[in-house]
């Protein structure tokens, strides 16, 4: 059975064949931006100042679908001219997939309320790829892709991986720059995307290898977790041999020792997005690798108001390459496998940049959003994560519901969520320079069962080789629960504690880090870098006040009402973020 229909549906009726012209013979009306998009142009600049800026990249305006997801026009409804049944028996792939081919670059194939049942592969490719330039959209949650046969994917946005050849950069490497010149740039044109890397640095640390001795994460990067810490850029323009970059610029320093590359993504599909409809597991399936949306080699693409139920391994994947995708407004619930490591992830984020994960409700899955390997400059905002735990274990160990795992995460931006803990682990190697910012953290989750007995409780986990990380105006812990401000250097703790720091050997992460003007239900008070006993103030300035967000100039105009900003450590403030209330309001 599919869970009671979300409140989140927009009530806008979709448009029908009728209102459109049946002969796509005309030019595509321009664009326009959604209510939901927060990336609008006259929205004043974000003031980080007094935070360490050595951790700081420009989030605002550089993540999300450059200027805001389009509202395009429905030209094409699937069911009425390409005969793509609704009945959720017969198999519906063959026909969307003609449909959507069909649909001129600029707008929308339609699919009415019904269930599409998603069983064939055509040529190799399983499920249904959205074009460049095409949207998918639905008719709201009654509009069900049903995946009823071992899928790898059910919906998959992009053009998939990319393996050209490493291109040395000889010029243009200090973090913020533009301007990149390579070697060559023989086949590179504005336009294109890039990813660029360089060798681990082990003085920062950036390794693959595990803190809990369970070897180095191989698999990490295609080249064999020797180029982590990395980044995608777009060229925007090109003079010989010298790129001009996106506006982001790069985000660190890249260092001559170790041999910084560049290498075109040759497979990158573009402004592919899908909406207003659910993508489900059916009964019977399996978890195997079995992905309800498929997001590799896109750009400016985007998941919007979409149901995502019953996961397999990955319920929204972001993968090998990606460079500012959106998704939003979602629902994403429910696994196939709720007990077993590596399964019924709620985002996974890897190897990409500038993603924007925004609004969204993450209910009954394993784990929220999760950064993986390579992910850089990505904000995770917003959203509220409800009863998402593994169940292995549940009744000796406290889950953590939004990681980084997977060696190396660095300069991603975690604000404004609503969960009950943080974790940056070593498992798979390291992280650095990711910034936890009013977020509400409260360190337990009723629905697990913490009951005394568990262990390694804890609002934020930061493990061994997690470095400079920024910790700003949270609100953290709960009350009569949370009896322990910090462990520090330690492995085993059996206290419900508000930090865990340098889990399994400290090795600086303690004091390399910013921890300032957070509020905590054990000290209750705010926390300031330069009291006694905190790890410092950096370079930062504890005499400027925090900004409401690190990536919005004001309050979004999906925020509908509420509080603004939501979490405040003053007080502290903690109100109800729009995710929430959209869920509270299907209970």
């Amino acid at each position: 059975m599919l869970c009671l229909v979300s409140l989140l549906w927009s009530c806008a009726a979709p448009l029908g064949p009728a209102d459109v012209d049946a002969d796509h013979d005309t030019e595509p009306e321009p664009a326009t931006l959604t209510d939901g998009d927060t990336d609008l142009p006259e929205t004043p600049p974000v003031d980080p100042s007094g935070l360490p800026a050595d951790r700081m990249v420009p989030w605002q305006g550089n993540v999300g679908v450059e200027g805001g997801i389009p509202a395009r026009p429905e030209v094409r409804n699937c069911v009425t001219e390409d005969g793509v049944p609704t009945d959720g028996v017969r198999d519906a792939a063959p026909a969307i997939r003609d449909c959507l081919a069909r649909t001129p670059a600029g707008h929308a194939a339609y699919l009415p309320a019904g269930t599409y049942a998603i069983r064939s592969r055509e040529q190799g490719e399983d499920g249904i790829r959205i074009p460049s330039d095409v949207t998918l959209r639905g008719d709201g949650p009654d509009t069900i892709l049903s995946a009823e046969m071992s899928l790898e994917h059910v919906v998959y946005i992009g053009q998939g991986y990319s393996a050209d050849r490493l291109v040395p950069v000889i010029a243009g490497g200090a973090k913020g720059s533009r301007q990149l010149t390579l070697q060559d740039t023989t086949g590179i044109e504005a336009g294109d995307y890039l990813l660029v890397n360089q060798l681990n640095d082990r003085t920062v640390p950036v390794t693959p290898v595990s803190g809990w001795g369970d070897g180095d994460c191989s698999w990490c990067d295609q080249f064999s977790a020797t180029r982590l810490r990395a980044q995608v850029v777009e060229v925007t323009g090109k003079v010989g041999d010298e790129l001009e970059l996106g506006a982001a610029g790069l985000f660190h320093d890249l260092s001559d020792a170790l041999e910084p590359t560049a290498m075109r993504l040759e497979n990158m599909g573009e402004y592919a997005g899908l909406e207003d409809l659910t993508v489900v597991n059916g009964e019977g399936a399996s978890s195997g690798w079995r992905v309800n949306v498929m997001i590799e080699g896109a750009a400016n693409s985007w998941v919007k108001n979409v149901r995502v139920e019953n996961c397999g391994e990955r319920c929204i994947d972001l993968r090998t390459y990606f460079y500012r995708v959106e998704v939003r407004d979602s629902t994403i619930t429910g696994c196939i496998d709720h007990v077993n490591s590596d399964t019924c992830y709620g985002t996974e984020i890897a190897e990409g940049s500038n993603a924007l994960i925004e609004n969204n409700i993450y209910d009954d899955t394993s784990n929220g959003p999760i950064a993986m390997w390579g992910a850089s400059g990505n904000v995770i905002a917003y959203n509220y994560i409800h009863d998402v735990f593994r169940f292995a274990d549940r009744d000796s160990w406290f889950w953590p519901n939004a990681w980084t795992h997977g060696a190396h995460t660095g300069f991603n931006l975690w604000e404004g969520n609503d969960f009950a803990g943080l974790n940056f682990d070593s498992y798979w190697g390291s992280s650095s320079h990711n910034t936890v910012f009013r977020n509400r953290i409260d360190g337990e989750n009723a629905a697990q069962g913490l009951v005394p007995g568990h262990v390694e409780v804890a609002a934020i986990i930061v493990e061994t080789n997690n470095p400079a990380t920024t910790i700003v105006g949270n609100v953290l812990g709960s009350q009569g629960f949370s009896n322990e401000y910090q462990e520090v250097d330690t492995v085993y703790w059996d206290t419900n504690a508000i930090y865990a720091i340098g889990v399994n050997g400290d090795n600086g992460v303690f004091d390399s880090m910013f921890r300032h003007h957070n509020y905590d239900y054990v000290r209750k008070q705010v926390i300031d870098c330069d009291d006694a006993g905190e790890p410092g103030c950096q370079t930062g300035d504890p005499n400027v006040a925090i900004p409401p967000s690190l990536y919005l100039g004001a309050a979004p105009a999906w925020f509908e009402g509420a509080t603004w900003p939501p979490f405040d450590p003053e007080g502290p403030v903690v109100s109800d973020l729009p995710a929430k209330i959209r869920f509270e309001a299907t209970r």
